[in-house]
């Protein structure tokens, strides 16, 4: 399969790789985000590197690289007095292997050799035989003539400094002292005054001066030894021409400090280091002062049952038992082993109360003493503490009482507690509903005073008889009263047929169907102690006719109306969060993007452009497509998410990813921020207005940008919002003033933006956000959700990512109905792995019924090899699904991160042409998985980078992603 967008240097899986260097301007194609940071470690010293030029351009003016290793910044400055005044920098990158200046004499390797090099002192038999290509390198410039304004040298040249010497300054201040080893010196002429070395300490001190070796013409010394201690800073004073290259050295360290670097007193002997990491043994932390290092007692066999790197004689051992307190039980992870605690045990079961509580044992009343041991006067498990009213008696005291399916009856399977024969004019057809299916449930309560009230939403549908039809089924909501009900020993029972009213809504559709009681010939309702059941009879406002009644089992699930525990999980309402004070735990709140935070406590919204952009960086425009998100989070944070396309060429745009912070409302002290509001549209509420002081974040490029990433942080005023804020128009939205930074660079075009940029959007609630839960088809195997296949061979993996499935935990898709766009994002958890993928795709370029691309070339891959629904589901055959009705995306993109074990995984997903793939679709039955609305499509994979833990790496080759996403209604 073709690939649109390549990667340039793709990361080799479990290799740290040498990042490129990074100069004043880097080459666009060695900006792709590296798993690895490249630092090496060498004679165990943790920042030994090199600085090499190799990454850089000929004729590139560096005023600061980094080594090879990801060291650095070391500034760079050259100094020509041939030049003049006025010339801040003279030093200048050379390509060795293509000399240009009519300097072969600079080549390398030797002509003998095989390269462009001319020179005696390089050649076959001399001492400074130049044999290897150096590749890029450093001079001091001839001349700084840049023709043609690319901002490189015409035509790079070495300085001839006859008389009056130059120099180049290597500033090693950022990284702190160092410890200069070695470097490349080629075709330094014998013929003139031999060039030398200074080398600066902390504070400018000048340290020492080496005269450098002259290998003459074209002539090489690959390993010139310096030994230098304590460098801030290296000049190199040129008395004639001539090239440097690979700079060697390590960060200084003299742990026992006697003036030399502690390497160098490893290696004469001076010191020993027994672990051979680079640290003298006598600079090593030996916690039983016998002389030797802790590491290299326990390599030798000293116990350390913890793997602290501290052997067990010199840690607590509480007890006196040779096991030291961190190896021992800790049930309760106080830090005092479990012999040696003294907290509370009840129930005598040697296991502390608090472990006891921690390992599940209940505590209703959260006191730290388990249930069992706390009194309870009824004997009913609940503790006197957690009760507010006595357990009932019968069904005639007051109780709540969960609704359960009953036994199977006439109609079966499947179970139901609800029967609506001829629902909404079917008649004679059989219509069940369940409390027991997932996401169904309902209560029965009884006040004492004769009302009984049902209140739920069931699930279910058109019963076959022994499964519900495919099509119509559904959830239905259920709110009915009971009323004049009265006693019968230790039953409940209604024998007037007015006292009874409600209705049922097919979620489905929105129908509403209003019920009344009907008498099975003795009772209107029946609440019956002897088989634990309510049965009621119901007539339909449609008028038909037909069998229609409860048929639920009770089950307790409260003392007393008082006592409610909507969510059953045994923790009263009371006692649950509650971050509205409505009253209602958030665990009964509808959250439709199921991020544990309730609607009505999370502000979010949709974001679109302010009249004229969404993103604006110097001069370009970028507006999100479809929609971007807008969401204020309780704790004082919000942020803006989504894909925005450059206006003016839409294959350019950015993954906005923008976090704001130090939220700020009326009434705190600092209100409004200095200097806000800035330029409010007409005559708004600026009290009303919420700013945020912190704005951080990233724009990375994807499409035409892929591999540019440009941080963001706040310019000027705070982020605003309200009212007239976005600094366009007087609708509700948003704006803030941003600098940007470029991180790297696109691998096909630099930016060329500066560093000002601005945000304005308009923000609207969002339309049609819909949750997503798995369904399949009756007699289909359950399928788990969404797969990712890998089609080429698992180069650099030991698992298998291949056919390895995902599941949605929460998904939010939308569809813009003002655009021809959609979005959808949300967290995939692995079946078997420890690790989620957090997506954010935009889809653009919709086809509906009725254009002239409907349907798409390549469209309907799930119905046509890949489906996996039954023979006949095709509207051809007579079946549900219809393609004809379906609508489809030709273009989408957006990025996938990875955390738990996928941590450090990035990824682009892509939409690619319909002739080489196929379209997103969507519609009943889109995902080739079930009849549902839902939506299914093909992405390509691109990796960016790869996992920290690289037992889950992913071959960095094309792989196709399978999306499958159910689109129920959002609560």
């Amino acid at each position: 399969m073709r690939r649109r967008h390549t990667l340039a240097g793709l990361l080799a899986c479990g290799l740290a790789l040498a990042s490129p260097s990074e100069a004043q301007r880097t080459s666009p194609s060695n900006n792709r985000p590296s798993a690895s940071s490249g630092k090496v470690s060498v004679g165990g010293n943790p920042c030994r590197d090199t600085i090499t030029f190799s990454g850089l351009p000929a004729g590139l003016i560096p005023t600061q690289v980094n080594a090879r290793g990801g060291l650095g910044p070391v500034l760079i400055e050259g100094s020509n007095p041939f030049i003049g005044l006025g010339v801040p920098n003279a030093a200048v990158i050379f390509d060795s292997s293509n000399p240009t200046g009519g300097d072969a004499d600079l080549g390398s390797p030797n002509q003998a050799f095989g390269g462009p090099g001319v020179g005696a002192g390089g050649g076959l038999g001399s001492p400074f035989a130049n044999t290897v290509p150096l590749g890029k390198i450093l001079i001091l410039g001839e001349n700084l003539n840049d023709g043609n304004n690319d901002g490189l040298v015409d035509d790079p040249d070495d300085a001839n400094l006859a008389g009056s010497p130059g120099t180049l300054t290597f500033d090693f201040s950022s990284i702190g002292s160092v410890y200069i080893e070695r470097i490349s010196v080629i075709d330094v002429e014998v013929e003139r005054p031999p060039s030398n070395l200074d080398f600066y300490g902390p504070g400018n001190t000048f340290i020492t001066n080496i005269v450098l070796p002259q290998p003459g013409n074209n002539g090489v010394v690959n390993a010139f030894f310096l030994g230098v201690n304590n460098v801030e800073k290296m000049v190199i004073n040129l008395n004639g021409s001539g090239g440097y290259d690979n700079i060697v050295f390590e960060c200084f360290t003299d742990c026992n400090g006697n003036g030399v670097q502690d390497s160098v007193d490893i290696a004469a002997g001076t010191s020993q280091d027994c672990d051979q990491d680079g640290v003298p043994d006598e600079c090593q932390l030996d916690c039983d002062g016998n002389g030797i290092p802790d590491t290299c007692d326990i390599a030798g066999g000293a116990s350390d049952c913890d793997g602290n790197g501290v052997p067990d004689v010199c840690q607590p051992d509480c007890d006196g038992d040779g096991l030291i307190d961190a190896c021992e039980p800790d049930c309760d992870g106080d830090g005092t082993p479990d012999d040696c605690d003294t907290e509370p045990d009840c129930d005598g079961n040697g296991v502390p109360d608090n472990c006891d509580i921690l390992g599940g044992t209940p505590d209703c009343d959260f006191d730290g003493t388990p249930d069992v041991c706390e009194p309870d006067s009824d004997g009913d498990g609940i503790p006197d503490d957690c009760e507010d009213c006595p357990l009932a008696a019968s069904f005639c005291d007051v109780g709540c009482y969960e609704l359960q399916d009953k036994i199977t009856g006439t109609i079966a399977p499947p179970d139901y507690g609800l029967r609506l024969d001829g629902l909404f004019g079917d008649y004679p057809n059989n219509y069940t509903f369940s409390f027991e299916e997932p996401g169904a449930g309902g209560l029965m309560c009884y006040d004492g005073a004769g009302t009984i009230t049902i209140n739920g939403i069931a699930y279910g549908g058109l019963d076959t008889g022994s499964a519900w039809d495919p099509v119509v089924q559904g959830f239905l909501t259920v709110d009915f009263v009971y009323t004049g009900a009265v006693c019968d020993g230790s039953n409940l029972v209604v024998p007037d047929s007015g006292n009874g009213y409600g209705q049922v809504t097919w979620l489905n559709t929105g129908e509403t169907i209003q019920l009344f009681p009907k008498s099975d010939g003795s009772d209107f309702a029946r609440v019956s102690a002897s088989n634990g059941r309510l049965e009621g009879w119901l007539n339909m406002s449609t008028g038909m006719d037909g069998t229609q009644d409860f048929a639920a089992t009770l089950v307790a699930v409260s003392e007393c109306p008082g006592d409610p525990d909507c969510d059953g999980d045994g923790i009263p309402d009371a006692l649950e969060d509650d971050c509205d004070m409505d009253g209602v735990p958030d665990d009964c709140e509808s959250d439709c993007d199921a991020d544990g935070i309730p609607d009505d406590c999370e502000s979010e919204y949709c974001a679109t452009d302010g009249l004229e952009h969404s993103i604006w960086i110097n001069g370009d425009s970028y507006s999100f497509a479809p929609l971007g998100s807008f969401v204020e989070n309780p704790d004082g944070t919000a942020s803006l998410t989504g894909i925005a396309l450059r206006q003016t060429n839409n294959n350019q745009g950015f993954y906005v990813d923008i976090q704001f912070s130090d939220r700020v409302v009326f009434g705190d002290a600092n209100f409004p921020p200095t200097g806000s509001p800035k330029d409010p549209i007409g005559s708004p509420d600026v009290d009303s207005w919420t700013y945020y002081e912190t704005t951080t974040g990233t724009l990375t490029g994807i499409l035409g940008y892929e591999g540019g990433l440009v941080s963001v942080t706040r310019r000027g005023e705070a982020f605003q919002v309200g009212d007239g804020a976005n600094h366009k128009d007087a609708d509700f939205g948003a704006s803030g003033w941003l600098t940007t930074t470029i991180v790297s660079q696109p691998d096909n075009a630099p930016f060329v933006f500066s560093t000002q940029g601005d945000i304005n959007i308009d923000l609207s609630d969002c339309p049609s956000w819909a949750g997503s839960s798995p369904v399949t088809v009756p007699d289909h195997p359950a399928f788990p959700g969404e797969k990712i296949g890998a089609l080429v061979p698992l180069e650099c993996s030991n698992w298998s990512w291949s056919d390895s499935r995902f599941t949605w935990t929460s998904v939010r898709f939308i569809e813009n109905p003002s655009s021809e766009g959609a979005r959808f994002v949300g967290t995939l958890e692995h079946s078997s792995i420890a690790g989620t993928l957090q997506v954010d795709i935009g889809l653009f370029g919709r086809a509906d019924p009725g254009d002239s691309n409907h349907p798409p070339t390549g469209s309907n891959p799930y119905l046509s090899g890949f489906s996996d629904l039954p023979n006949g589901y095709l509207s051809s055959n007579g079946g549900p699904v219809n393609p004809s009705s379906w609508h489809y995306y030709l273009e989408g993109t957006g990025i996938v991160t990875g955390t738990g074990a996928f941590e450090g995984l990035t990824m682009v997903w892509e939409l690619d042409e319909p002739s080489l793939d196929v379209s997103a679709q969507v519609g009943a039955g889109a995902s080739g998985r079930n009849v549902n609305p839902s939506f299914g499509a093909w992405f390509d994979s691109i990796v960016w980078s790869q996992p920290n833990d690289p037992t889950y790496c992913i071959p960095d080759t094309d792989q196709i992603v399978e999306v499958f996403i159910n689109l129920p209604f959002c609560p």
